[in-house]
């Protein structure tokens, strides 16, 4: 990772934005470095949000966002094994990480007792026939 003077070096190259959604450091929260190491580019540092971040490292990332960080699919997908690998479960989350995790289950919830509803009345409407 970058030192602190180059660090912030690097987010005043970005306008203390994310790369990826362009929201300033003041709206999105503390933005995180993100290397970028691979054998076709030189190493890359390169500033997100937390949001941002936490779909970069879980493998999320579109084509569109890849394309704007300036890797391929291939690449990323490698990057993102050998991250993974390296992690460590048990590190605490951040406040950001710990939010949208949360918003995640809740959606999950929220689709899946859509879904029960929906079987529900499918068979209410096959009784009635």
């Amino acid at each position: 990772m970058a030192e602190s003077s180059d660090w912030e070096a690097i987010k005043r190259k970005y306008h203390y934005r994310c790369v990826i959604c362009r929201q300033p450091e003041k709206v999105a929260g503390k933005l995180v470095q993100v290397q970028v190491e691979n054998a076709v580019i030189p190493p890359q540092v390169f500033p997100l949000c937390p949001e941002h971040h936490l779909k970069y490292t879980q493998g999320y990332f579109t084509n569109a966002e890849l394309k704007k960080i300036g890797i391929s699919r291939d690449a990323y997908l490698e990057i993102v094994s050998g991250v993974n690998e390296n992690a460590e479960p048990d590190l605490p989350k951040s406040t950001a990480e710990k939010a949208i995790l949360a918003q995640q289950d809740a959606i999950k919830k929220v689709q899946n007792a859509q879904k029960k509803r929906f079987q529900q009345i499918q068979s209410d409407y096959k009784k009635e026939i």
